[in-house]
This record gives structure tokens, C-alpha cells and sequence, in this order.
């Protein structure tokens, strides 16, 4: 969509299913500029134009980049062709990543760091890149200022079962990030909003991976992984992605954390409550740490 000889231009990792994909097909559909990035091009561009009919709008308003965003040097050349193409950056959506269960004592430090590479390192190298484009191109964005939507997860928030360390603790140092940044980022006007969704219908339950090694003293971690193919996901994440572009256009002032999914606001309280029951139950300790006076 053009404004004032201007385009409005999106950068979306991990398009290749889920979040990434439902975003890409809503912003074209609405006219809007979308750098998609995938590790494999040819089967994105393939899907896409199985669900877009207007050839035209895809040509004009799509770019796919085929990156390893763990790699600093490739999301440098992926965000400069996005700019070269379409002439400017708005908003920038981390959402690229994936679910790993396994206890702590049976996940080895290579496959830790391997949910961290693409949960929250990539994450890091969009965000260096990225920065300096959109404190310029913010000046001249007719919304409010450029947006940042770091997808974390009502996991972020809180571990929902036993085996879940690997992946929560990606989305817990997404959210430190993420409110470093609203507010690094705020005398600048770049708006940081980090997303906690809860239980959607997307790919996350099929793709979800388990300990290469398992512990069979964990049974309740087991118990866990068993239990994928009867979550129960009511979230339409159609509804969730338009409410992301409806906030870049309408909200001058959106939220640093935005909870999606009714889940979440049980999950959070339950979360809330118990921080709130430890602090009461020890406050004696809590208040007995100063020096005598």
C-alpha cells in the first residue's frame, strides 16, 4: 500500500508455516509490502501462489529470502535486499523458531543451544541490523512510528509442563530483550511490543520436538510429550495476525506486552499468584538481608 509515495513494508521471519505464513498471505491480500524470509524459497513460493491467485500482487509486494538468520552476515544482505526492493523498512516480526521438550539432565548443551540459535540469537542478529533503519525510516511513517513484534509465547511468561526448560527459556530471555528495548527504543519512536500468545491452531504441536536422549526417570516429562495429539488449540491465528496489523496502523501507542489467546489471562494470574504466594510466605527472609543498624 502506497503512502505518499511510499510503500508500508514488512520483514517477517520463519514464513514458511504458522504465525510467519498466515501474516505474509493477510498483509498481501491487504496491499502491503512483505519480505518473507525461509530456508527453502521454492516450497514458500510454491504455497504462496496456491493461496494468492493475483499473480501481480505477489511480482509487486513479495520478496523471499532463503537466510540462516543465526548468521549475522546473511540477515545483513537478507534487510538491505528488502530495502533495496521496496525502498523503506516499517515493521520488523521475529517469530521464526520451534518447540523442543526434554528435562534439563537429558538435553545435551548442543541441542540447548540449538533451540537458542533459532529461538532467540536469530532474534538478536534481525534486531542489530535492523535498528538503524527503522529509527530512520520511523521519521517518515504516517502510523505512529516503525513497530517491532517479537512473537514470544505465554511461555515466556511462565513453564507449562515438566520438559518445556528449552524452549521457555528462549521466550523468558526474549521478553528481557524485548523490555530492554521498548524502552532503548522509545526516545526514538520504534515501538517494541513483545506477543504472548496462547494455545493457536498452528503447525507448533506437529513440529515439536523431544529429547534425542530420553530419561526414563522423567516419566512426567514423557507424559508431556505423549500428550501432543490431544492439545487442545481454540486460538485462530488469522484473528491474532490481523490484530498485529491493526495495531502498526491504528495504535500510536501499543502495549510493550500484548497477550493473545483467553488462556493467557488464566495463565498469567496463575503465574502472578504463585510469585505472589512465595513473597509472602518468605518475606520474613526477604526483609532480613541488611546490615544492622
Amino acid at each position: 500500500m502506497d503512502y505518499n509515495g511510499n510503500k508500508f513494508c514488512w520483514f517477517i521471519t520463519g514464513c514458511s508455516k504458522g504465525f510467519g505464513y498466515i501474516l505474509t498471505l493477510l498483509l498481501l491480500k491487504r496491499g502491503y509490502c512483505v519480505t518473507a524470509t525461509t530456508r527453502c524459497k521454492k516450497n514458500l513460493e510454491d504455497k504462496i501462489k496456491e493461496d494468492i491467485k493475483d499473480d501481480r500482487l505477489i511480482e509487486d509486494n513479495l520478496l523471499i529470502v532463503e537466510i540462516d538468520l543465526a548468521k549475522e552476515c546473511q540477515v545483513r544482505e537478507g534487510i538491505q535486499k528488502s530495502i533495496d526492493t521496496f525502498g523503506r523498512l516499517d515493521v520488523v516480526v521475529n517469530n521464526s523458531g520451534f518447540l523442543k521438550i526434554a528435562a534439563v539432565e537429558e538435553i545435551s548443551d548442543e541441542e540447548f543451544r540449538e533451540v537458542f540459535d533459532s529461538n532467540f540469537f536469530s532474534m538478536l542478529n534481525v534486531l542489530r541490523v535492523s535498528l538503524p533503519f527503522l529509527r530512520e525510516y520511523t521519521k517518515t511513517n504516517l502510523y505512529g512510528g516503525c513497530r517491532i513484534y517479537n512473537i514470544s509465547s505465554i511461555g515466556g511468561i511462565l513453564n507449562l509442563s515438566p520438559g518445556s526448560s528449552p524452549y521457555s527459556s528462549t521466550k523468558f530471555a526474549m521478553e528481557a530483550v524485548s523490555e530492554s528495548l521498548y524502552y532503548e527504543m522509545k526516545p526514538h519512536n520504534v515501538h517494541v511490543s513483545c506477543v504472548k500468545p496462547g494455545y493457536f491452531r498452528t503447525s507448533i504441536r506437529e513440529s515439536c520436538q523431544v529429547s534425542s536422549n530420553p530419561n526414563s526417570i522423567y516419566s512426567n516429562v514423557r507424559d508431556a510429550e505423549n500428550s501432543r495429539p490431544n492439545w487442545t488449540f481454540n486460538g485462530d491465528p488469522e484473528k491474532a495476525m490481523n490484530i498485529l496489523i491493526d495495531l502498526s496502523i491504528h495504535d500510536r501507542n501499543p502495549p510493550l506486552h500484548l497477550f493473545l489467546g483467553p488462556e493467557t489471562i488464566e495463565l498469567f494470574n496463575k503465574k502472578q499468584l504463585h510469585l505472589q504466594t512465595d513473597l509472602e510466605n518468605y518475606k520474613h527472609l526477604t526483609i532480613s538481608t541488611n546490615f544492622n543498624q
